[in-house]
C-alpha cells in the first residue's frame, strides 16, 4: 500500500514538473517572438515601410500622417541623395548610380542607425524609370521603393541604381524619408528627415527625334522562355542581356541581327529562379531599352 502511495506521489510530481517546464518553454518562445516583433516594428532593420517617402502620392513619412513615429512635421535636408548624372542631364534608357549620404549638414547627430525609403515618382505615384538594388539596399513594393538592408550607420553610404525611362520626361523627382534612430527598440527619440532630388533630362536626347522601335515583351512562365517582338524601320544589330535586380548579368549577353520590319527573338530562361529580372537591349540605331519581367 505504501509503495502505491509513493508511486502515485511520484507520478503527480512528474506531471507538475512537465507542466511547469512546458509553461516555461511557451513563455520563453512568446518572449522571443515579442522581442523580434518589437525590433522589427521600431528598429526596421529589415527595411522601411512601403509608401512612406513624403511624395505627393504617398502624402506621409514615418513621422507624419499616421506614420510609425508621429513626430510631427519632418524637416527637409538637401544632398541626402546624390547621383552620377552629369550636369547636362540624364540620357533616356541609361543606368545611373545613386548614393545615400546620411551625414549631411543639418542631420541629427549622436544617433546609432539610419534607415531610408526612396522612390522616383510622378505626382500620381507612378514609378518613373526602373530601380535596381545596390550596396546595402533592396527593393520593396513591387520595385517601386528602394530601402536599406540591416542598420545604416551615420557615416556609412549605401547605393542603388536607376535606369532612366526610355520616353521623354523633362524632369524626374526622387522622394525620400530617413529615420535617424537611437536604437532603443521604440519610436521615442527617433528623428525623421525628408529629402527630394530632381534630375533633368539631357535636352539633346529628345526621344521623339530618334529611331525608336516598337517593343513588346511577353513572359511565358510555364515554359520559362522569353519572347521579344521588335518592329524596326532599318536593319541593325542589338545586344541583349538579362540581369537580376542586383544588377548581375544572369544570361550571356547575345548579339542579334534585325531585319527591316517585325522581328522575333526567343530566349530560354529555364535556369533562372522565380523573381523579377531586367531585360536590356542595346543598339547603335536607337535608345537603350530596359523592361522588367517576372518569372513566377
Amino acid at each position: 500500500m505504501l509503495n502505491q502511495v509513493n508511486l502515485k506521489k511520484m507520478y503527480l510530481n512528474q506531471n507538475r514538473f512537465i507542466k511547469t517546464l512546458f509553461a516555461i518553454v511557451v513563455l520563453t518562445i512568446c518572449s522571443l517572438i515579442y522581442s523580434m516583433q518589437q525590433n522589427e516594428a521600431h528598429g526596421s532593420t529589415n527595411g522601411g515601410p512601403v509608401g512612406y517617402t513624403g511624395s505627393p502620392s504617398n502624402g506621409k513619412t514615418c513621422g507624419t500622417n499616421g506614420g510609425c513615429h508621429n513626430t510631427g512635421t519632418a524637416p527637409a535636408l538637401t544632398d541626402l541623395i546624390t547621383s552620377n548624372i552629369p550636369a547636362s542631364g540624364y540620357v533616356p534608357g541609361q543606368t545611373y548610380v545613386f548614393t545615400i549620404n546620411p551625414a549631411v549638414v543639418g542631420a541629427p547627430t549622436a544617433i546609432s542607425k539610419v534607415g531610408f525609403s526612396i522612390s522616383p515618382q510622378t505626382q500620381n505615384g507612378a514609378l518613373v524609370g526602373t530601380l535596381i538594388a545596390g550596396t546595402g539596399s533592396k527593393l520593396v513594393g513591387s520595385g517601386v521603393y528602394v530601402t536599406h538592408t540591416g542598420s545604416l550607420m551615420n557615416a556609412t553610404s549605401r547605393t542603388f541604381s536607376w535606369i532612366a525611362p526610355t520616353v521623354s520626361i523633362p524632369s524626374v523627382t526622387f522622394y525620400g524619408a530617413f529615420n535617424y534612430s537611437n536604437a532603443q527598440n521604440n519610436s521615442s527619440g527617433d528623428q525623421i528627415r525628408t529629402t527630394t532630388l530632381t534630375v533633368n533630362q539631357d535636352i539633346s536626347t529628345d526621344v521623339k527625334s530618334l529611331d525608336k522601335p516598337k517593343v513588346n515583351i511577353n513572359m511565358f512562365t510555364s515554359l520559362k522562355s522569353l519572347t521579344i517582338e521588335l518592329d524596326v524601320n532599318a536593319p541593325n544589330q542589338i545586344m541583349l542581356s538579362v540581369m537580376d535586380m542586383s544588377g548581375k548579368n544572369v544570361c550571356s549577353t547575345r548579339r542579334y541581327d534585325l531585319q527591316n520590319g517585325k522581328n522575333e527573338i526567343f530566349v530560354d530562361l529555364i535556369h533562372l529562379s522565380k523573381g523579377f529580372y531586367m531585360v536590356n537591349i542595346l543598339s547603335d540605331h536607337f535608345l537603350p531599352i530596359s523592361k522588367k519581367i517576372l518569372i513566377d
